[in-house]
């Protein structure tokens, strides 16, 4: 696998968190804390850790996780999705008061997992090819950080028109990644 391909393969691996980077950036003025700009860290970490995890352990986590990675993605999406929206809902009623939206540790780390599972397969995937594992996880982890910065760029441009909404629009963006996450791997 020349370098190009592992260019391409790990943009198109970083584009779930790309997404939610997005989500992130939309409510990033809704968020007292400066914990939104963490999420390219935490996702390159993980997206790195994944790929390598996939690498090491290929035939196992393929029967183990592949059958139920995606349900798990969808699962955990729509959870963080859902209360994104029924926080902001909750919020909406409390228009007097500043919100007290925080990106939690925990939460940080949900996402961080669920967007990085198709990193493991792709690090089993990998494990049969001539590739240095330490070079691809490294070029993932770097490549998804600079995604992610992109992305809450991005967000926070699109969160000024959205205003009070943004945080709905965040919460749905999830939910859609999930849907994407469980109906792609229902079609392979």
């Amino acid at each position: 696998m020349n370098i190009t391909d592992q260019l391409l393969l790990c943009f198109g691996d970083s584009m779930d968190a790309f997404a939610v980077a997005v989500a992130y950036g939309i409510t990033a003025q809704l968020i007292r804390t400066k914990s939104v700009y963490f999420a390219p860290l935490t996702f390159g970490l993980f997206q790195g850790a994944m790929v390598t995890i996939g690498f090491f352990f290929g035939s196992f986590f393929t029967g183990v996780a592949g059958t139920y990675a995606n349900l798990i993605a969808l699962i955990l999406l729509v959870l963080l999705g859902g209360k994104m929206i029924f926080d902001s809902l909750k919020n909406a009623k409390k228009e007097d008061e500043p919100p007290n939206t925080k990106i939690s540790f925990g939460v940080l780390m949900v996402q961080g997992f669920a967007t990085s599972i198709d990193a493991l397969a792709i690090g089993v995937s990998i494990s049969l090819l001539s590739v240095n594992i330490v070079t691809f996880a490294l070029l993932n982890a770097v490549i998804t950080g600079i995604i992610c910065i992109a992305g809450i760029l991005i967000g926070k441009w699109a969160g000024k028109f959205l205003g009070s909404k943004a945080e709905i629009a965040g919460g749905i963006i999830l939910i859609i990644i999930g849907l994407k996450i469980f109906i792609e791997g229902l079609m392979t």
